[in-house]
């Protein structure tokens, strides 16, 4: 059970916590943002890293089943860096082409992806959580 908590706390602390950023940097509380992707933190970093120790805690060692959850942690991780992160850039460059040549166009979202700042302070929040979930 410490799993599911740990887990679905740190995905929902890390889209509180977007929400709140957004708000100060905005100036206007877009509720849109708690089911965002992209910005700080990031919620997949959060989201596996609170699952990696998580299992890491239940098994008490190192196993097949936590370095498994390790890869899968990392690729999660890579993507929402790498792949995403790209996606994310090139739909600001289709966007700015579009409106600089005047095309009817639905705007792409460019919120995809996070920086390296985002991932580490994701995975910081997961670890944080599970540690004091699984210390109660």
């Amino acid at each position: 059970m410490n799993i599911l908590i740990a887990v679905v706390l740190a995905m929902i602390l890390a889209q509180l916590i977007k929400t709140v950023i957004n708000r100060v940097q905005t100036k206007k509380l877009d509720w849109s943002m708690l089911i965002q992707d992209g910005g700080m933190p990031s919620s997949h970093s959060a989201v596996v890293s609170a699952l990696s120790m998580s299992v890491f805690f239940e098994e008490g060692k190192i196993t097949v089943l936590f370095v498994v959850v390790i890869v899968f942690s990392l690729i999660v991780i890579n993507d929402a860096y790498k792949a995403r992160r790209t996606v994310g850039l090139e739909a600001h460059i289709v966007n700015e082409i579009a409106a600089k040549e005047k095309l009817t166009f639905t705007k792409l979202n460019e919120r995809q992806g996070h920086t390296p700042l985002q991932v580490l302070m994701g995975a910081v929040l997961g670890i944080v959580i599970t540690l004091l979930i699984y210390s109660l």
